[in-house]
This record gives structure tokens, C-alpha cells and sequence, in this order.
């Protein structure tokens, strides 16, 4: 990687040394073959060196990465900025280093063998921390989910479900999602962006996955169903009909019926049968039987558990009825039903303002429903450092209703606004209503239905046992500033995102 490292000339001989060990053993087995084969064997053996050096390059940029992971100057030198490489008897490469985002980065590394050409993408993820997936890092994150829940919507943003999702058609997730039980996805189009089952997974009616797909069961492909990255499962594959656009690894059985296809290459564990042809009928690139298949391994994709958080009740100040003054909560208290009826006394469209420009306001909610109604907008002002938590408590319950606001004053921003719950609380967005905050109630619902305001019906993070949504309506993720507030439970400390190492997640042909 002759202009990558130029700039890095203190990591050369590691490089190097990497590098060469993986060529000189490689160089041996080579030559070894040249002496002894065919013609027809030296063009296999091209095929298999081409990939050979493809593989041990993606191997040794991917070491280099997670051994400088910590080194932010190192990372960022080497994104965008093409490496190539040449070594006798290995051929030639060239390797590409992108940021898919913040935990995920992408190797192409293309390499030429005399008469062969071959490209090999490889995938390095960033864990989250040990104890599991930041449930803050979700536009939604359900908790054990009683129902489905999800109608027709759209969620920008990863989703996270401890239990089954269905999907259907004109619901879309443009996020990774992880879900602890069964996924059925039925109706035409790329329903999510990305997808870990721990259960089984069925693409049903034109359904599809714009990405990569993971599972700890079996996979179900029928009536035009496509995967547009990768297959890994570790159960049986049975595709009826449908597209994988690149290669499928599959722990066991592998059956093909129909018009179904996979464009890559698949390696199996157990059997593979078809209804008809052969598997050289559905797989372009071969199908290999494996010996030595390695289970997924989901510690990337392990929950935390939601512990209960109770209001600060030792704070004086909560034990206060909350004063309005000039339209303006610039102090802690408690909202009581008469602070909510002097709220609903108020002109239509009234903006009301909580300040946190100068501490944090904690705000109670117990026994009472707060209806925020007549085009009202209850807008949260923050210095960016200071937050307002409201805290519900016993049968509490928020509505926003149609032309109504709460959230942030300025659009956009990472959320100060903390609704956080502790039992079976419930919040609703009703008609052309819109929220911006951070809502943690693990035990809790939360539905939408009704046109947004302006484009976006919810944005931030949003973590309960329950949802609703409905009617097309779209949620956006934003990540809320976590540190120093009562969610910092999930952060774990020495695990920052500049000392967690980098490890492949998957890889195949480009």
C-alpha cells in the first residue's frame, strides 16, 4: 500500500512483515503446484491463487486496522486512499479502505493473477461494548414486545426487537436490525437495510433485504425474495424462488426449487438437493460442501437488559406543583392535573417553553395524563449541556395531539428532552403531531398514527416494551448525549469507541 503508508512510516515493517509471511508461505504452495499440473490444473490454480492473494491481503489490512485501532490518525489514513501492491509469483492487488459508518468499515481488495482477476470484500465491525447493544444507539428498541406493532411506517435507524417482527409491504426500516426471535417479511420491496435473526427468517411475496443477512436458524425464500449482500446462517436455506445477489454460507441443508438464484457462490454443511437441474442450475459461482463450519458469533448483537429507573425523589424541588410564568418552566416540580388544566386553558397554538439553559429541570409525572392539545408546542431549551427529564410514574400517560409539538426548539439537535418511565406508562402521537426526545420506559407503549407536522413524526431514540405505528408515518434517529445522565448505565467504562477493536463480520465476492 505504497501511498497509504508513506504518511505512516512507523507501521511499515509491521506491514511488511505481515505481508511477506502470508506471500511466502503462499509463494511455496504456488510454485509446488506449477511444476507438477496440466494446463487445465494452472488455470485452476490461477483461480485459486487470485483468491489466495485477494484473501491474505484483506487478511493483513484488517489486522493492521484492528492492531491501530485505537490510533484515530492511523484509521483515517488509510480511508479513501487506494493501496496497491505487486509481489513475484502472487500477482498484483489493490485494496480500497471505505467508512460504511461510525462501527462499520469495508475492504475491497481486487487482485490479478496472470489470466484471473478477483475481488473480495470484506466487512470489519466495531462491537458494541461487552455487556451488549446501547439500547440509546435504536430509533426503536422493544423490550420484549408483546405484539407486532409495526404497520405501515418508516424508521430511519437501527431497530432493535426482543421478540418476533413482521413486516409487511410498504413498511421499510433503512437501518440494521437485530431480533432475538422469528422474522417474516412479506410484500414487495427492500423492507430493512440489514438484518440479525436469532430465529428463523422468511422472505416472503417480492420481500427483500438491502444488505446483509444473518441468522442463528433456518432462512425461507419464496415468491421473488431477495438478499442483495450477503447469506450467513447457520440453519438450512430453503429458497423456492428468489434472488441472493452475492455468496450464501449455510451451516446446513440447501434446497433450490423454482426460479431461485444465487449470484455468488454457496458454501453448505449438510445436503444440498434441488427440484430440478442441479446446483449448478441455481448457484453461478459453485456450490462447496463444507467440514468445518464456525457458528455466528451474535456477541455483536447481544441485548443488554433495561433495568427499572425510578424518579429522583430525594430532589426537593419535585416535591413543588411546577410554576408556568410568562409561558416559561424554568424550574423542577411536579406537573399535577391543575398545571395540565391551566395548560389546556391556554390560546390555541401557545408556545410553551422549558429552559434549561441555566441547570437541569426535572419534571414528575405521576397519576396524571398530560393531553397536550389545542395546536400547542411545548418546546425544550438547552445550552446543549443541560437536559429536562420528565419522569412518569403510576398510571401517567402522554398525548400529543393533532398540531401539536414537544421536543426540541431547535430542529435537528440531539435530544435534551428524557422521558423516562418506570412501569407500564404509555405515550401517543395522534393525527399531525410530532416528538423529539430520548423516551426509555421499558415496560411502557408508544403509538403514532396520523400525518406528521412537518417530515418526521418522531425523532431520537425511542425504547419501551410496546409500539403502534401506523398510517405511513416516519421516525428518525438521533442519538441523545447519554454521559452524566441516568442512561449512562449502558455506557461501559474503558470500552470507548476508540479503544474497541475492529473484527470481520463477513466477507465474499465483490
Amino acid at each position: 500500500m505504497k501511498r497509504i503508508f508513506k504518511k505512516q512510516d512507523g507501521y511499515i515493517l509491521a506491514w511488511v512483515i505481515c505481508i511477506f509471511l502470508f506471500f511466502s508461505i503462499l509463494s511455496v504452495a504456488a510454485v509446488t503446484v506449477s511444476l507438477s499440473a496440466s494446463r487445465t490444473t494452472l488455470v485452476q490454480h490461477e483461480e485459486q491463487q487470485v483468491y489466495y492473494t485477494a484473501k491474505s491481503v484483506s487478511l493483513s489490512v484488517a489486522k493492521y486496522i484492528n492492531d491501530n485501532a485505537s490510533n484515530a490518525d492511523v484509521i483515517d489514513s488509510i480511508l479513501n486512499n487506494q493501496g496497491t501492491g505487486t509481489k513475484e509469483n502472487m500477482g498484483s492487488y489493490t485494496v480500497d479502505v471505505t467508512k460504511v459508518n461510525e462501527a462499520k468499515l469495508k475492504i475491497v481488495t481486487t487482485a490479478t493473477y496472470r489470466n484471473e482477476t478477483y475481488s473480495l470484500s470484506t466487512y470489519l465491525i466495531k462491537p458494541p461494548a461487552p455487556s451488549g447493544i446501547i439500547p440509546t444507539d435504536n430509533v426503536i428498541y422493544l423490550n420484549e414486545p408483546t405484539g407486532n406493532g409495526f404497520g405501515q411506517c418508516k424508521l430511519i435507524g437501527s431497530v432493535y426487537v426482543d421478540g418476533d417482527l413482521n413486516l409487511g409491504q410498504g413498511s421499510k426500516i433503512d437501518g440494521f436490525v437485530v431480533v432475538k426471535g422469528n422474522s417474516t417479511f412479506t410484500g414487495a420491496g427492500y423492507l430493512t437495510s440489514g438484518l440479525f435473526s436469532y430465529g428463523n427468517v422468511n422472505l416472503l411475496n417480492g420481500a427483500g433485504v438491502n444488505g446483509d443477512l444473518l441468522s442463528k436458524g433456518d432462512i425461507k425464500i419464496d415468491g421473488s425474495g431477495t438478499i442483495e449482500g450477503f447469506l450467513t446462517a447457520d440453519g438450512s436455506l430453503n429458497m423456492l424462488n428468489g434472488n441472493i445477489k452475492k455468496d450464501a454460507l449455510i451451516g446446513n441443508n440447501a434446497h433450490f426449487a423454482g426460479g431461485a438464484k444465487i449470484n455468488g457462490s454457496l458454501k453448505y454443511g449438510g445436503n444440498i438437493t434441488c427440484a430440478w437441474g442441479g446446483p449448478s442450475s441455481f448457484v453461478m459461482m459453485g456450490a462447496t460442501k463444507v467440514t468445518d463450519y464456525t457458528p455466528i458469533d451474535d456477541a455483536p448483537y447481544r441485548s443488554q437488559s433495561l433495568p427499572i429507573i425510578e424518579p429522583p425523589l430525594d430532589k426537593p424541588k419535585l416535591n413543588n406543583e411546577v410554576v408556568i410564568t410568562d409561558n416559561i418552566i424554568s424550574s423542577s416540580g411536579t406537573i399535577t392535573p391543575s398545571v395540565v388544566a391551566q395548560l389546556n386553558q391556554k390560546p390555541w397554538a401557545t408556545t410553551i417553553t422549558i429552559d434549561a439553559t441555566q441547570e437541569d429541570v426535572h419534571l414528575l409525572l405521576k397519576n396524571t395524563a398530560l393531553d397536550i392539545k389545542n395546536g400547542m408546542h411545548i418546546l425544550v431549551k438547552s445550552d446543549g449541556v443541560h437536559n429536562v427529564y420528565l419522569y412518569m410514574a403510576g398510571t401517567s400517560s402522554i398525548s400529543v395531539n393533532a398540531n401539536c409539538f414537544f421536543g426540541m426548539e431547535t430542529n435537528g439537535n440531539s435530544p435534551r428532552l428524557f422521558i423516562i418511565g418506570n412501569g407500564n406508562q404509555s405515550i401517543s402521537l395522534n393525527n399531525n403531531s410530532e416528538m423529539d426526545a430520548c423516551v426509555y420506559i421499558p415496560q411502557g407503549s408508544f403509538s403514532a398514527s396520523g400525518s406528521q407536522l412537518e417530515v418526521y413524526k418522531f425523532v431520537g431514540s425511542c425504547i419501551v416494551k410496546d409500539v403502534n405505528i401506523s398510517n405511513n408515518v416516519v421516525f428518525h434517529y438521533s442519538g441523545p448525549d447519554i454521559e452524566d445522565t441516568p442512561l449512562d448505565i449502558f455506557i461501559d467504562e474503558g470500552s470507548e469507541e476508540q479503544n474497541r477493536s475492529w473484527v470481520i463480520e463477513s466477507w465474499g465476492r465483490t
